[in-house]
């Protein structure tokens, strides 16, 4: 398990931002707690893939107040909520059950994405028409 928690997400600049900013009362915090949990999943579904969990968010939403640098004090609590958001569950679509994975072949978008590549549809066939990991990923 990650040792990011909400609390270390609660130090970094852009989030103090949004704490000292927030009078309208945007509460997010359980929508990043409810996000971290489940993107600690996603190597369930990407086991080859590189870092996606909570560190990854915290690395990028570091990375973006220290990119905003002195000016990260010019953001309004909404533009502070909307970056916190979008940096936490830009990822989240990585994360799916293992039922979900069983029904991926019965996804429209998965019928069009067959019939767009060539290879995706011969790999399909040559597992018995079955969504292994790997096309799962592609």
């Amino acid at each position: 398990m990650c040792k990011f928690l909400l609390e270390d997400f609660k130090k970094l600049p852009i989030w103090q931002q949004y704490e000292i900013k927030n009078k309208k009362s945007y509460p997010i915090d359980k929508l990043v707690s409810n996000a971290l949990v489940l993107l600690d999943r996603y190597y369930e579904a990407f086991p080859k893939y590189t870092l996606h969990n909570r560190q990854h968010q915290y690395n990028v939403l570091k990375l973006i107040g220290e990119l905003l640098g002195h000016e990260l004090i010019k953001l309004k609590s909404l533009e502070c909520t909307l970056i916190i958001l979008a940096v936490v569950y830009h990822d989240i679509g990585m994360v799916f059950s293992e039922k979900e994975l069983d029904e991926i072949e019965n996804e429209p978008s998965f019928q069009r994405f067959l019939s767009s590549d060539y290879k995706a549809t011969l790999s399909y066939q040559e597992d018995g028409s079955k969504v292994n990991a790997d096309l799962a990923q592609w």
